[in-house]
């Protein structure tokens, strides 16, 4: 699958539109992490932003921020 696909395909199985998913995956590459870092990670972002109802990009940008001063 294209990464295209693959991103629309997440926001289908998390209820969220594709260009929230894509905002995430960008805020996640733009901090630092390599591309298949970022889309193992994106799922899990997706997934919280979803059940809290806050941004993807937020959620990215508070996720790797704990993901990196725990070395996750």
């Amino acid at each position: 699958k294209g990464l295209g696909e693959r991103l629309f395909q997440l926001g289908q199985s998390v209820a969220l539109p594709t260009a929230d998913i894509t905002t995430g995956l960008e805020t996640l590459v733009a901090q630092g992490r390599t591309l298949q870092d970022s889309l193992a990670f994106l799922p899990s972002v997706a997934k919280t932003a979803a059940a809290t109802g806050a941004s993807v990009e937020d959620i990215a940008k508070s996720a790797d921020s704990v993901g990196s001063n725990f070395k996750i």
